[in-house]
């Protein structure tokens, strides 16, 4: 989880870096279907993080908290990254974050405001989810407006680290009953499913639907979020086949594109329904589309993390095209997930002290 959160930050500053070169009208450049414009949006990214970290670690950054609607310069939202940096690192400095953990309130919480609990591996989990989310919208304004827009994947941040393959990260780890990268996994499965039967409700013209700076229609990029999920997946497994392609099953059903993510489903129970998954072992991948390519070399804890980048990434791309045609778009953020199992919830007054 914490090589999670690091790409996320890692990819914030890359943005913010990239948009340096941009011009002030540029970054005013927005899209119908997205959050708002590119500096608004890299505020809401910066300041969400710092929220969401300050429930993890229980004390606030610095007085008083950044707002997303505060005034900030680029270099103002570089310089709150380094606390988003600084309290990823302080969160893990002694092992893994125990996912289960209760938390009861935040120091951000206003006096009129209610009181909410939730379990730690749903800020976690939203952490990487909302950013994932707003970033992709980022850059579907910049290729909107013929921009082209910076590589955030796990891809070139894992060669950007080359860091040895066979280094692996010493600590303590507490007793869980769910290991927080689980967690992310099965909210990334669960988005997509809620986002397929959202779509059941649309036409065969409406899923046909599409925006400029976006993979393709709303159908190809179902498809190819769950084709994508069962080739990360089939690197450490054998998966049924055969897999969904793009090439072959580019005009997919709703009802296929849902079976193939049961599949993916199954896929990631399975992943972790051992305790031998080392998120630093190197796979071999033989599997090129050039036959004459050599195999790959990928360190485990790259798939996982681009599992759950890719998907945010297009599901993002989805709601903007929804967004932008007027349809209603689908609730899949992690609060939305806790809430279905009971892990975020108003606080109960029992719980609150006299």
């Amino acid at each position: 989880m914490l090589r999670q959160l690091r790409h996320d930050v890692w990819a914030t500053e890359q943005l913010i870096g990239y948009c340096r070169g941009l011009k002030p009208d540029q970054l005013d450049l927005t899209v119908p279907g997205t959050y708002g414009s590119i500096r608004r949006t890299l505020a809401h990214i910066v300041s969400s993080d710092e929220g969401y970290l300050v429930r993890l670690l229980g004390a606030l950054f610095h007085e008083p908290p950044f707002r997303a609607n505060d005034e900030a310069t680029l270099d103002d939202l570089a310089r709150h990254v380094g606390h988003v940096k600084d309290g990823v690192e302080r969160l893990f400095s002694r092992g893994d974050v125990d996912g289960d953990r209760l938390i009861t309130d935040t120091p951000l919480r206003r006096p009129d405001q209610p009181r909410f609990e939730m379990n730690a591996w749903a800020p976690l989990t939203q952490f990487v989810h909302h950013g994932s989310d707003h970033r992709a919208q980022i850059n579907t304004t910049l290729s909107a407006h013929g921009i082209d827009p910076p590589d955030l994947q796990v891809w070139p941040y894992a060669m950007e680290l080359g860091e040895p393959r066979d280094q692996i990260r010493k600590g303590h780890t507490p007793e869980m009953s769910t290991p927080p990268m689980l967690r992310q996994m099965r909210h990334d499965v669960w988005a997509t499913k809620k986002l397929i039967d959202h779509c059941r409700k649309l036409t065969n013209e409406q899923l046909a639907l599409t925006v400029p700076g976006t993979y393709g229609s709303i159908r190809a990029t179902l498809v190819h979020i769950v084709a994508a999920d069962e080739r990360y997946l089939r690197r450490f497994m054998q998966m049924p086949e055969p897999v969904m392609d793009e090439d072959t099953n580019g005009e997919a059903t709703l009802d296929e594109i849902a079976k193939h993510l049961q599949h993916v489903n199954d896929g990631v129970e399975k992943l972790f329904s051992g305790t031998n998954l080392d998120p630093d072992r190197v796979i071999r991948d033989a599997r090129r589309r050039n036959p004459a390519d050599p195999p790959m070399l990928i360190t485990s804890w790259v798939l996982l993390n681009q599992f759950a980048h890719h998907g945010s990434d297009h599901r993002a791309q989805i709601g903007t095209i929804l967004g932008a045609h007027g349809v209603e778009t689908a609730d899949i953020d992690v609060w939305a997930y806790g809430s279905e199992l009971d892990a975020v919830k108003e606080e109960t007054k029992s719980r609150v002290p006299a």
